[in-house]
């Protein structure tokens, strides 16, 4: 009896290894990609199917500096989909913690009145809203006082954000920035 026999009365495949991780060709050129290609790619998802954005659409695109090279690949795409104008909205950690570390403790939660403007007028017209998130130093923010470092997230607009999202009032994406996308 062959080992081809074997395996068919079995349940077991006949083809190499080789062969059959071939058959699952787009993982594989994901990998063989260049860093430039992967940005592109993933900035096209994220602009055609996670944020959905229309022509004439506002889009902002939120994350940390360490983003930047994403945001601005992610900003192309959406003036390829005919956005009306991106606008990013960068945010740094190290400022994060200089506020939590050093600031008036009253000021923690606070948000800065231009949030709450792009927040509604994101409302108004119907915009889009795309964050990329992961934490370039993941234990930045370890060493500070738990009970200060709960407190630093803007309330009044996370509350908006809630509401825009309940109401169906923006498109909104959320992405994570991948280990090898800078």
């Amino acid at each position: 009896m062959t080992s081809a026999v074997r395996h068919a009365r079995h349940g077991l495949r006949t083809q190499p290894l080789r062969t059959r991780v071939a058959r699952s060709d787009a993982p594989l050129a994901l990998l063989h990609m260049n860093e430039a290609d992967r940005l592109a790619r993933y900035a096209h998802l994220t602009v055609s199917v996670g944020a959905n954005v229309r022509p004439g659409q506002l889009v902002v695109v939120t994350g940390t500096v360490e983003h930047a090279p994403l945001m601005r690949e992610i900003a192309r795409e959406a003036y390829r989909a005919g956005a009306r104008l991106v606008e990013p909205y960068y945010q740094d950690r190290r400022f994060t913690r200089a506020h939590i570390e050093l600031g008036p403790e009253d000021s923690l939660g606070a948000t800065a009145p231009w949030q709450m403007t792009m927040m509604n007028t994101l409302r108004t017209e119907h915009g889009s809203y795309i964050q990329v998130v992961a934490d370039a130093e993941p234990n930045l923010l370890a060493d500070l006082p738990s009970a200060k470092a709960g407190k630093w997230r803007p309330r009044e607009f996370i509350a908006a954000w809630g509401e825009a999202i309940g109401e169906r009032s923006i498109n909104w994406t959320i992405v994570a920035r991948g280990p090898r996308m800078r």
